[in-house]
Order: structure tokens, then sequence, then C-alpha cells
């Protein structure tokens, strides 16, 4: 590897004080005179590809080098991160690895470059139509896709067979309680309900299988006091109070939920398709006979499968870039076949239409089939669409704090959602009104 990370400094820190050079490149070979770009990334080292893919990319363009500069795991963090050294252009990146939700708030705020003209039809023919949709901001493109997420639920699958996995949540309920009691189970079912951006999801996923929605269809005022909200929420409380999920579920976030299913302290876990390659790694070979995979429950009456939130990372540009032609290509490669099978090896769902139909980029394992299978095909494609909006940070943010209130017992659901529909209401309100042509 040609990458070399400087243990004794914490990147993100580094980074909000205007330091980079976090992580750097050998001189480009012969003394070619070598263009160096600047791509914001996560910290996590245990599940990403970003040294491979680098390493990759130097070799096939040789002038190009890229300073990858890790930032916050969490959404928020780094969403907090980037736009401060993108508003204070102070070792600013030349390119960013942004949320799926990012487009219209960055677009709106300035701090992503409009695409449309960047790319050509033979790069945006690459993904689903979707994908693409979603990287718009009033018409234009403001991201690239890299790679998406989708919810999925995990089993013991040394104690539940695949034609027993539950369909509706209230039998994932009864199942994971006889579980607990037959098998000794510390816990039933995991899941994220920390007060961040990860239980904005999973609310998403319930409150959709119930039938319920987060905004009206306009997206202009909140829909969260409906009773299909209530019915989503008593039941989050419930899991709770019964026991089928700890109490210290306010605090986990996704390594949580992931470590405590690997150690085999519960039966179901709500998590990323990409906790596959984490389970893999803690648990080797034995992944296969410990693990499965299903699409989401839904509640009684409702649909099967239950609706997935749609996650994911995309790829901006810096407005301010003074490199863009080694951006692009760097982006080009990125998102073209050869890199996104590398992408697929990580658990992480490609972007590219080709790679995402390929059988072969499933691999060997037959959980790691299943993950990829239930996320690109028609049956796991009944997905929950978080909130496109300017303000979907403070959307979030009324979604999680209030939710989390609920969870605790610090509110009771009908009042929680009541408060999260004032703050919310509050937010869209203060948004300019569409401009008119």
């Amino acid at each position: 590897m040609r990458l070399r990370i400087r243990p004794s400094v914490t990147p993100w820190v580094l980074m909000l004080l205007g330091v980079t050079a976090c992580v750097t490149s050998e001189p480009a070979p012969n003394g070619a005179d070598a263009q160096t770009i600047t791509w914001y990334t996560s910290t996590s080292a245990e599940n990403n590809p970003f040294a491979i893919l680098v390493e990759a990319f130097e070799r096939a363009h040789p002038t190009i080098r890229v300073n990858v500069v890790p930032s916050p795991n969490d959404t928020d963090g780094k969403r907090t991160a980037i736009k401060k050294v993108l508003e204070n252009g102070i070792n600013a990146p030349d390119l960013y690895l942004g949320d799926v939700t990012w487009p219209a708030e960055f677009g709106a705020d300035h701090l992503a470059l409009p695409l449309d003209a960047v790319f050509g039809d033979e790069v945006w023919k690459r993904f689903p139509p979707e994908l693409v949709n979603a990287t718009k901001h009033n018409g234009a493109k403001y991201a690239v896709p890299f790679h998406s997420d989708q919810g999925l639920l995990y089993y013991r699958s040394d104690l539940i067979k695949p034609n027993e996995v539950p369909r509706t949540w209230e039998d994932l309920a009864a199942m994971a309680r006889e579980l607990q009691t037959r098998n000794g189970l510390e816990h039933g079912f995991v899941w994220q309900g920390k007060q961040y951006e990860g239980l904005t999801c999973n609310w998403l996923e319930m409150v959709s299988a119930a039938g319920g929605q987060v905004l009206d269809d306009e997206g202009a005022r909140s829909r969260m006091t409906s009773p299909e909200s209530t019915r989503a929420l008593q039941f989050m409380r419930q899991l709770i109070t019964e026991g089928v999920t700890p109490p210290d579920v306010t605090r986990f976030s996704e390594p949580d939920t992931s470590l405590l299913f690997a150690t085999g302290k519960a039966a179901f876990m709500r998590n990323w398709n990409s906790a596959y390659s984490t389970l893999k790694n803690r648990l080797g070979q034995a992944v296969d006979s410990r693990v499965g995979v299903a699409p989401l429950p839904t509640f009684s009456g409702q649909p099967y499968p239950g609706p997935s939130t749609v996650g994911g990372w995309s790829l901006y540009i810096n407005p301010n870039t003074e490199k863009l032609d080694a951006v692009r290509q760097f982006i080009d490669w990125l998102t073209d076949a050869p890199a996104q099978r590398i992408v697929a090896r990580y658990s992480l769902i490609p972007t590219n239409r080709e790679v995402r139909s390929d059988p072969n980029v499933m691999g060997t394992s037959s959980s790691l089939r299943v993950v990829l299978e239930l996320a690109t095909s028609a049956e796991g494609a009944n997905l929950a669409n978080r909130p496109i909006t300017p303000a979907y940070p403070d959307v979030s943010k009324g979604i999680y704090v209030n939710i989390h209130r609920a969870l605790t017992g610090e509110a009771a659901p009908e009042q929680a959602l009541a408060d999260a529909d004032r703050d919310i209401n509050t937010t869209l309100e203060r948004l300019p009104a569409p401009a008119t042509r």
C-alpha cells in the first residue's frame, strides 16, 4: 500500500482546525508532474475500500495523487466538519463523501458544485433513475452516487430457519421473546435507538411499515401525529418495556448492535447491508452458519416486505476546487464497473447498474449473496425515502430528539409525536418560498 496514516493525531480534529495531510501518497513515478486532489471520506478502517480504491486509481492514473482525509463516521458530525472547512476555505477538500440526503442542503448553500455539465450521459446512465433523482435539487444534480445502503433484518440462522423468519413486527416480537426464554438469549431484538440520524432511519422504517409518513406528499407539513405514527411508536416503546429490546438501545448506534449480535447475545438485529462485513470480520467462516439476512418485517395488515430506509453515500465536488479535471477523472473511475466491483466486496451496494446486475459480484458467501440480492431486487426495494429538503438536518433532529424521549419514557408516545409535529412544522415554515419563473 502506498497510503500511510499518521496515528498520533485524530484526523477529524485536525480537519476542524484546518489541518489536513492525514493520509498521503508516495510521489509520482519517474518524476512525473503529479497533481494531488484531496478527498474527505470516513474514519472507519474496519469496513471500507478507500485505500484499495485509491491505490488502484493511482496505478491507472500515475499523474494524479489522492490525499485521503478521514472525517467523522456519524452523519451529523461529518456534515458539521465538512461544512466548516468548505465555508472557511482553509485546506478544503476537492471532493467529499456525503450522505444521500445532502443534495438539497449543500446545493442550496452553494457548498456543492452543480454537476450536469461536469459529467455526460455516459456517466449518469450507469445508475438507476431513482438514484440519479435523489441527487437533484431544483432540477440540478449535485452528487454522483457511490454506494447505497438499506436497512435489513439479521437473524441467528443457527436458531431460526429461513422459512421461519417473521414477516410482521408483531411476529418478530413474539418469536424473540420465545427465543429469549427457550435459548437463554440476553436480548431478543437490537436496533439503533441512540439520539442521532440512525434513529431517524429506524423510525422511517417503522412508520412507513405502519402505513404512515413523516411529511405530506408536498413536503410542506408534518404527518407525525397520524394514527399510523402512534401505532409505530407505541410498538417501539413496547419492545423496550416488555424486554424484547434492552433499555440500553437508547444509546445504541450501528457498531453497538453489530457487536451484540456477533457475540450471540441477540436473536434479531436491524442494521445496514454493510454490517455484514463487520460480522464477517468478527465471526470469520462461522458467519455463514450463524448469520441470516432477510427483508425487514411489516406490521400486521400491511404489505410485505416492510419498507427499508434508503441510505448510502455520494460523491460531491467543492465548487471552489482548482483541480476539476482530475476530480472528474477520479469520480468517473470510482463509479465505473471495475471500481464498483471492489465496493461490492465490502457488502456495500454498488450504484453501477452493470455491477448490481452481475451475479459474479456476490462472491461465494451465501449470506453475502442474500444481502446484495435483497438490496437490489424488486422484493427488497420497498423503500422508505428520507424527506428531501434543504432543512433535512432540522427535520431529522425533530424526529430523533422526540422519538428518543418516548423510547426512554420521558414522554408518552402521543406527546412525543405532537412535539415532533410542532418542531418539524416550525422548521418547514422557516424555509424560503420556492422561486417562481
